[in-house]
C-alpha cells in the first residue's frame, strides 16, 4: 500500500512555449516521489504515453479511470494576471477509482470540480486533505476559467483540512475564517509572503522561506502534499506547515517540482537548515 494517494485530473496544459503535464495531482505524485514515498495517483484521461511519460516512476502507482478526453488548459500570460480556458474536459471521478487509491492519507486536488464532495465521506478514515482550487472555478462562453460561488465548501467533509490561494477566491480570507472549526484548519498561501492557519476562528500567519523563484507552477500543491504527509507522521500543525514551505520554497527552485529532491532529507527529517 502506497503512504500517499493523491486525486485529481492529470492535465495537459497549453503554453505559448508548448505543452507540458499539469494538475494538482500530477504535481502532487511528483512531490512524494521526489521526496522518496510510495504514492497512488487517481486521475481519470486517455492512455496517451505521450500526457502521462512524466509520471512514469518507481515510486509513482498511476490508477486511471479511462476517459476519451484530456482535461486541456489553454494559458496566458500576455496581461497583468494569468488568464485560463478549458479546451476539453475528462470524465469525473468515480467513487471505484477515489476507493482504489487505498492510502493512508490522501490530498485531493480537483482541477475543474471533478470529484464530487459527497464521494469523499465514502473514503473511511483516512486523514484528508483537499486543495479547493478546483470547486472554486466556473467557465464562461467561451471556457474561461471564473471565480465561482463557493457554496459547494460547505459540502466538504468537515474532517478535512482545506488548502486555498488566496487567488482562488477575492474573499478566501473571509472563507476560511468560516470554514474553519476546532477540527478543521484552512490554510490560505499567499506564495512569497507565506501561509495563514484559520482554525476555530483564529490566524496564525507563517513568513515563507527565502526562495529564488524561477516557477511557481505547482508550489501550491507541493505545500498540500507535505503538510497531508507531515500531519499522518505526526507532526502538529504549525510543524507540518513550516516543513511543506520548504518544501514549495525549494520546488519553485527549478521546473516541474524544482530542486525537491535536493532537498527531501530535510523536508522528511524536518530540518530546515
Amino acid at each position: 500500500m502506497s503512504e500517499l494517494g493523491v486525486a485529481g485530473h492529470v492535465t495537459r496544459d497549453l503554453l505559448a512555449s508548448g505543452e507540458r503535464i499539469g494538475g494538482a495531482a500530477a504535481y502532487g505524485a511528483l512531490a512524494a516521489a521526489a521526496l522518496e514515498v510510495d504514492v497512488t495517483l487517481a486521475t481519470s484521461a486517455p492512455d496517451d504515453p505521450a500526457l502521462l511519460a512524466p509520471l512514469v516512476h518507481p515510486r509513482i502507482r498511476l490508477v486511471r479511470q479511462p476517459s476519451a478526453l484530456a482535461t486541456t488548459f489553454e494559458l496566458s500570460y500576455a496581461g497583468p494576471r494569468r488568464r485560463l480556458w478549458v479546451r476539453a474536459s475528462a470524465e469525473p471521478l468515480s467513487l471505484a477509482t477515489l476507493r482504489a487509491v487505498a492510502a493512508p492519507a490522501m490530498y485531493v486536488g480537483p482541477v475543474v470540480g471533478e470529484v464530487r464532495p459527497e464521494h469523499l465521506r465514502e473514503l473511511g478514515a483516512v486523514r484528508l486533505v483537499l486543495g479547493v482550487q478546483g470547486w472554486l472555478r466556473a467557465l464562461d462562453a467561451q471556457g474561461e476559467v471564473k471565480s465561482a460561488e463557493p457554496s459547494v465548501l460547505w459540502r466538504l467533509p468537515e474532517r478535512a483540512d482545506l488548502v486555498l490561494s488566496e487567488e482562488d477566491h477575492e474573499a478566501a480570507d473571509a472563507l476560511a475564517r468560516e470554514l474553519s472549526s476546532a477540527e478543521r484548519a484552512v490554510l490560505v498561501t499567499r506564495g512569497a509572503r507565506g501561509v495563514t492557519c484559520f482554525s476555530a476562528g483564529s490566524a496564525q500567519h507563517s513568513p515563507a522561506p527565502a526562495a529564488l523563484a524561477l516557477d511557481p507552477t505547482g508550489a501550491g500543491d507541493v505545500f498540500g502534499v507535505v503538510y497531508t504527509l507531515r500531519r499522518q507522521r505526526g507532526d502538529d500543525r504549525a510543524t507540518a506547515i513550516a516543513r511543506a514551505q520548504w518544501a514549495a520554497a525549494r520546488s519553485v527552485e527549478g521546473l516541474g517540482v524544482g530542486r525537491l529532491a535536493e532537498a527531501a532529507a530535510h523536508v522528511m527529517s524536518g530540518s530546515q537548515g
